[in-house]
């Protein structure tokens, strides 16, 4: 049933728990049966402290810039200050690159900025806000926006259902899609949703299973679109969805899914390997294995398999353009965080690192 809501700004505050979705698991049994991703070794959690950010450079966004801290947040994020050309701070905010599968920013229509994946800059007043504040969500788990649509997926408070909500970006009206509880046993769950040909796919959870559902503002209507599935993510063009499913051609992870390539024109069903990390590019899909360390490149309209890539570190930003891999990895040694950027050429006869290595 889909419930209209009106709600005016809030003052939330995100308090969302960046962490790995392996590490969310907290129990055995059950909670490993759902486990879709890999630990990345040394990488700093909520329980460690003193990891120092080596890198320093500045993110330009529209006429405003990014550039990250050196000190690590509580939970193992790092933190990011926006400022004005000029130099005038206008606050903070927490990002992790190696897992979280949203941009750093992106802007929307207005100039507004979304910041991450749990805040947003408003022009207005120059201040950054939690995401899901207009929704009042006080936990945002993922977004996705569609034109002027925004969708959220999050939590009110840490005991509270998992909602999903779609709204403009020009208002404050927000319709909720979808509310549900997620076992105690899997703790903090990191939910996905994503637009795809206009309609919104999204994480769920019914009776004792994960699964995929799909909205379509047309009809007004929440469908399940897969069983025993999760963490939808949509092609930039909207044409493929790649998610974690129990049946996936692929076989089964280490946590009983398996990641698998839907055409969403064609409903044809590929596998791929791979457990942690999707990445998009025009013809492409790459995949980081965070199990068997590597980059697995396949090509997006016959689904086979065009290059596996060596990877011993986290990667994030991968782009495939004149058929050269771009991208960054990310290195965990003595409570430092060290970014790399590599670029590998992907010829007919393998691999040809280019002068600056492979990850």
């Amino acid at each position: 049933m889909l419930i209209r809501l009106n709600k005016k700004a809030g003052t939330l505050i995100a308090l969302l728990t960046l962490c790995l979705a392996a590490a969310a698991i907290l129990i055995a049994g059950n909670a490993g049966r759902w486990n879709t991703r890999a630990p990345i070794k040394d990488s700093p959690s909520s329980t460690d402290g003193g990891y120092r950010v080596t890198f320093s450079d500045v993110t330009v966004a529209g006429d405003l810039v990014i550039k990250p801290l050196p000190d690590v947040a509580i939970d193992g994020s790092l933190v990011y200050q926006l400022l004005t050309a000029q130099g005038t701070p206008l606050g903070t905010f927490n990002y992790v690159p190696w897992q979280d599968q949203n941009p750093l920013f992106q802007e929307l229509p207005g100039g507004d900025l979304i910041l991450g994946s749990h805040s947003f800059f408003r022009r207005s007043d120059q201040k950054i806000h939690n995401l899901g504040e207009g929704a009042g969500l006080g936990n945002v788990s993922d977004y996705s926006v569609n034109g002027s649509k925004l969708a959220l997926e999050g939590k009110n408070n840490q005991e509270s259902a998992t909602t999903v909500y779609v709204g403009d970006l020009t208002g404050d009206t927000w319709m909720q899609v979808d509310s549900f509880k997620y076992p105690g046993y899997l703790g903090e769950k990191q939910a996905y949703l994503c637009w795809a040909g206009g309609k919104l796919y999204y994480d769920c959870w019914q009776g004792n299973s994960p699964l995929v559902k799909v909205y379509d503002p047309a009809t007004n209507q929440a469908a399940v679109f897969k069983d025993n599935a999760m963490n939808p993510l949509a092609s930039p063009d909207g044409r493929y969805l790649s998610l974690f499913a129990q049946d996936s051609p692929s076989g089964k992870t280490e946590g009983g899914l398996g990641l698998e390539l839907i055409n969403l024109e064609s409903s044809r069903i590929t596998g791929l390997e791979g457990s942690s990390r999707v990445f998009w590019s025009p013809g492409y899909v790459t995949v980081w294995d965070g199990l068997r360390l590597q980059l697995h490149v396949y090509d997006l309209n016959s689904g086979a398999k065009v290059r596996d890539v060596p990877a011993d570190s986290p990667v994030s930003g991968l782009t495939i353009s004149n058929g050269v891999l771009r991208g960054s990895s990310y290195h965990f040694e003595n409570r430092q965080i060290a970014r790399e950027n590599f670029q590998v050429v992907l010829t007919l006869n393998g691999l040809a690192p280019t002068a600056n290595g492979a990850p």
